[in-house]
């Protein structure tokens, strides 16, 4: 890797805690390589707080 690599991440919408995510390097020379990596969103609440933004807007939304 250069750090020129464009990384795309795809599922997101279907994410689970622990899953296997298709990450995609896409290279400055148009050439692509997948890679499986472990999410590590480990807990049904962590994935909560990733999906509402983090845990500050979270805590937001709840109290209004």
């Amino acid at each position: 890797m250069t750090g020129e690599e464009r990384i795309d991440i795809s599922n997101l919408q279907s994410l689970q805690p622990g899953a296997t995510v298709p990450v995609t390097l896409t290279r400055a020379d148009g050439s692509q390589e997948a890679i499986p990596c472990r999410c590590r969103i480990d807990t049904a609440t962590e994935l909560t707080y990733y999906r509402n933004d983090g845990i500050l807007h979270y805590v937001i939304r709840n109290m209004l």
